[in-house]
């Protein structure tokens, strides 16, 4: 195609608008002429998520060509190296510096773990970037050094999703607009107190059940935490929902009375739900997911019977239930697979599949 053609911006953007995010197609769109050139780019570095060989490309093109790194907007750190030793943690460090406008970055389960993990600057320089989310889902038991000081950097965070124990205190002035926290009872009795989270993903970790009576006292701590009415949106297992229901706790749910958006988590069928909207009594959104395999699809666009999803684990006169006895409640979404769920809206079933994206899981409007 002539390098030169001129066609108009209107065409370009409905062009775009229209194509598939596939890294191969915005790389050959690259390659036609100046136009879709200067589009195609900016989509083309928005975002690395990818694994594999894609990701060392990815770098060694931002290494040669820095200019390029200032469109990334989010980072996942790489799982795996299929580079025969060519992708190592400096080239990672010094890509991620050069990212000035990263949004998002992202730290699940690392290829390799050295000494410094996070990117760190110099007394008296600022870090190049200003994160909106942070995520370290590393498995296992463990403490990530550095973390606070890192965190400290970040004044504009709002997400923070942390697997590791903390090594030192987080004082309030760290992360001051923080929303919307992920973690277990260890990252909630540091994080919440002083601000003013709104969603909340409560973790709980293998590694507990080995410690019974040291969790049962960080339980009673974080249940008597005043910070927990400001949440409005809460995710939760089927056991830390029981743990915080006995009486051992005195009324450990007291404090969650405000939340308004509720995700039921289980790996088996859940033997009674009718009891939740009495435990949250301003409850206007429900979300049951039970991750069993007769809930998964074939594919994406596939053709599901209604009949079979889920008939065995949520009954529909369980969904009754819950509207009987939640004054408030608007929405029940059952999760499928992914991003889909079927959904009932004032007790009324949609037709087919709704798809939710993972960041407004526990908005009340979806």
């Amino acid at each position: 195609m002539d390098s030169n053609l001129f066609i108009p911006p209107e065409l370009v953007h409905i062009i775009f608008d229209h194509l598939t995010p596939h890294r191969s197609e915005l790389h050959a769109l690259t390659l036609t002429c100046k136009i879709f050139y200067w589009e195609a780019m900016p989509l083309l570095y928005r975002s690395m998520t990818d694994q594999g060989i894609i990701q060392f490309k990815f770098l060694t093109t931002l290494q040669d060509n820095p200019q390029l790194a200032s469109l990334v907007r989010v980072y996942h750190v790489p799982t795996h190296d299929i580079s025969h030793g060519g992708l190592n943690w400096s080239l990672i460090l010094l890509c991620l510096k050069q990212m000035v406008n990263l949004k998002e970055l992202a730290y699940i389960d690392p290829f390799t773990k050295p000494k410094f993990l996070l990117p760190r600057v110099e007394e008296g320089e600022k870090m190049p970037f200003q994160l909106e989310t942070f995520i370290w889902a590393v498995k296992g038991r463990h403490k990530l050094d550095g973390v606070v000081q890192f965190l400290e950097t970040q004044g504009k965070l709002k997400s923070l999703q942390l697997s590791c124990q903390l090594g030192e205190r987080m004082t309030v002035e760290t992360v001051p607009n923080l929303r919307t926290l992920d973690g277990d009872v260890d990252l909630i009795c540091e994080a919440l107190p002083g601000r003013s989270i709104r969603n909340l993903y409560w973790r709980e970790y293998s590694w507990r059940v080995h410690r019974p009576w040291s969790y049962f006292n960080l339980l009673f701590h974080a249940s008597q935490l005043e910070e927990l009415s400001t949440l409005r949106g809460l995710s939760l297992s089927v056991g830390i929902l029981w743990r915080l229901s006995s009486t051992q706790l005195q009324n450990g749910l007291y404090g969650l009375r405000n939340v308004e958006v509720l995700e039921i988590c289980s790996s088996e069928a859940i033997s009674d739900i009718s009891h939740i909207p009495q435990k949250f009594p301003r409850l206007k959104r429900v979300i049951i997911r039970i991750d069993v395999p007769e809930t998964s699809l074939e594919h994406d666009n596939a053709s599901y019977s209604t009949e079979t999803l889920h008939t065995k684990n949520i009954p529909e006169s369980d969904i009754l239930s819950l509207y009987e006895k939640g004054p408030h409640l608007v929405y029940v979404d059952v999760w499928v697979r992914g991003l889909y769920y079927r959904r009932w809206v004032n007790n009324n079933p949609l037709p087919g599949f709704i798809m939710i994206p993972a960041d407004r899981t526990l908005e009340l409007e979806t």
